[in-house]
């Protein structure tokens, strides 16, 4: 077989629908490129078992090789023996619950092929609604989110290629000198943050990482049984390995993409619209149908006040079920006691279906208000916010005590 240019490590534990899936569309959308595919299975108990191998030769020949494990070592480890037996100089990390397109690879050598200090790259990742889940992973200054998520494909802010602090392991192409250097994926973890934890060693190296919109994969997300049952376990050894090496830079993504960064009730770190553009969607929408008003807000995920405008017509109209399901929306995203305030006045029109909602609602609502109400916190956070000498986060935090300050004075 003619040397691969790079190896494709896949870690399965049953769901061989997805595998065949995954699999098949590696290999109708991998067409000119010489590669291999190792799928590292993790003790399944379903047809992978006696279907992987036939598949995977008819797909890629010689290319193509099995590891089948006496037991489950979750994906670390699997990852890590898939990448030790690999023999090329690019390893690509894929799940199983992943659909390859047209024209995926391309972007990403390209990526490489600009900056020699880019080692490692990601794709675009898109729910099957064609909504994002990934352009990249960001830091609030207590938590890692996906920057834009649920935003729709098309925003201007989606389609940018951008330098980031971490990427998913669900589709991760790395340089092999760098991912072992940085000592590959760290096996203390139980299938989560693996890929946060190797990204932020490549990053303390020197290293650059790369989201590229422009190549792009379905990701079906979290399919493997049990794959959230150790978050708290993962956050802890997290926070413990890497807590000193990232920054808070979801607002600085947010404000370089036209957003607002502000803080939140929660004390985080969350974007809006600037006035200037709420006032262009409203001019654009006044006097429209409808369905004018609906296509402009799912193709704006933060225009609250629009949300807040239809919520406040359905409930003048009582169309109960429309205003709870955007006030729920708009407390979600905003996190601030007065907006999950409004929703709870709707609990007494809920169905049964959405009482489980309200639930959700009054235990965020009960903790937002006592965060507030807590300025010796409050005080401690803007404390810990001012070592990272970032002027605008801190700026951000201490209007917000400020804003508490005063808010408490008013409740008096």
């Amino acid at each position: 077989m003619e040397q691969a240019t790079f190896s494709v490590i896949i870690p399965v534990y049953n769901n061989w629908e997805l595998t065949a899936q995954c699999l098949r569309s590696l290999n109708a959308c991998t067409q000119n490129f010489v590669y291999e595919v190792i799928v590292v299975d993790n003790a399944s108990t379903d047809a992978t078992v006696p279907c992987l191998d036939t598949l995977g030769k008819e797909l890629f020949g010689e290319g193509f090789r099995s590891i089948h494990l006496p037991e489950n070592r979750n994906f670390g480890p699997a990852c890590n023996l898939g990448a030790q037996l690999s023999r090329a100089p690019f390893l690509f990390f894929l799940n199983n619950d992943t659909i390859l397109t047209e024209n995926w690879l391309p972007p990403l050598l390209e990526a490489f092929a600009k900056d020699a200090c880019v080692t490692a790259v990601g794709p675009q990742l898109l729910y099957p609604n064609d909504t994002v889940q990934h352009v990249g992973v960001a830091f609030t200054t207590s938590r890692l989110v996906h920057i834009y998520s649920h935003f729709p494909r098309a925003h201007p802010a989606v389609g940018k290629m951008r330098r980031v602090q971490a990427l998913t392991g669900a589709a991760l192409l790395v340089a092999r000198v760098a991912f072992f250097a940085a000592g590959g994926f760290y096996e203390g973890y139980r299938n989560g943050f693996e890929d946060v934890d190797l990204c932020l060693h490549m990053l303390m190296a020197g290293n650059i990482l790369k989201c590229v919109p422009q190549s792009i994969i379905y990701h079906l997300e979290s399919q493997t049984p049990g794959r959230n049952a150790h978050e708290h376990h993962n956050a802890l050894l997290l926070r413990r390995r890497c807590g000193n090496m990232f920054h808070p830079d979801v607002h600085i993504h947010g404000v370089r993409d036209g957003f607002q960064a502000v803080v939140a009730d929660n004390l985080d770190i969350t974007l809006t619209l600037t006035p200037a553009v709420d006032a262009e969607l409203f001019a654009q929408v006044q006097g429209q149908a409808p369905s004018c008003w609906s296509a402009v807000l799912s193709a704006n995920p933060l225009w609250l006040e629009g949300r807040k405008y239809m919520a406040d017509l359905a409930e003048k109209e009582g169309q109960y079920s429309l205003a709870i399901a955007l006030r729920s929306e708009i407390a979600t995203r905003s996190k601030c006691v007065k907006d999950f305030a409004h929703l709870l006045t709707l609990e007494q029109y809920a169905t049964p279906a959405e009482k489980i909602l309200f639930a959700e609602a009054k235990t965020m609502f009960e903790s937002l208000t006592a965060q507030t109400c807590d300025l010796a916190s409050i005080k401690r956070k803007l404390r810990d916010v001012r070592h990272w000498n970032d002027n605008l986060l801190t700026r951000l935090y201490e209007e917000k005590f400020t804003e508490l300050q005063q808010r408490l004075k008013g409740g008096a």
